[in-house]
């Protein structure tokens, strides 16, 4: 999935929610009935990411997603997002934003009450990149983050990396955030590349 110009309404991989108040058909407050929704799932096979979101030229705005749930945040994800490289040596990136040329704004942030991972067959993986001239303004994971590749020594496995040029100022985890390498491969849970990453909270 690629998302290369301004979405208003926010992105939002939705499930339903649990059903709480049998009188109350919209717990969430997303707008839909729950009992019509189903479970985001999105599955990449190769070397591109699962989701991608920015384009090579001109500013793309990710406006907030709609309801008390989403708690003001432009990218919600409930559902479950795979980047699998599949075949040997091939990288694999579940979401990635920005870091193709042109600014990409995020309003909120990112929350993530769902899965997102990758996994690779002996190349590099990466579950979250925050690229360049991408801005995040917080990462609140109460799902998981999960990268799992990496058998060379110069392949890198991680789950959530900001890198030179990009910003994710806070980063918030009740979930799992995780990386595990092969054999002789680097992991790293949160890379900071930036040095924009002020305030971790882990609980």
């Amino acid at each position: 999935l690629q998302v290369a110009g301004s979405v208003a309404g926010g992105i939002l991989f939705a499930a339903p929610p649990p059903n709480l108040n049998p009188d109350d058909k919209d717990e969430d407050k997303d707008g839909l009935d729950d009992a019509a929704e189903g479970t985001a799932s999105i599955t990449s096979f190769g070397a591109a990411p699962a989701v991608q979101i920015g384009a090579a030229a001109g500013v793309v705005t990710i406006g907030a997603v709609a309801g008390t749930a989403a708690a003001g945040n432009g990218i919600v994800n409930n559902g479950r997002i795979l980047g699998s490289g599949v075949y040997k040596d091939i990288a694999a990136t579940g979401l990635s934003i920005g870091g193709l040329g042109g600014a990409t704004t995020i309003t909120g942030g990112l929350l993530n009450a769902g899965s997102i991972g990758a996994t690779s067959n002996g190349g590099n993986a990466t579950a979250v990149r925050v690229g360049n001239l991408a801005s995040v303004p917080m990462l609140r994971n109460t799902g998981t983050i999960e990268a799992a590749g990496g058998s060379a020594a110069t392949s890198q496995v991680r789950a959530v990396v900001i890198d030179a040029g990009g910003s994710l100022p806070s980063l918030t985890n009740s979930g799992r955030i995780a990386a595990t390498a092969a054999t002789d491969g680097s992991a790293g849970a949160i890379i900071d590349l930036s040095g924009t990453l002020r305030t971790v909270e882990n609980s």
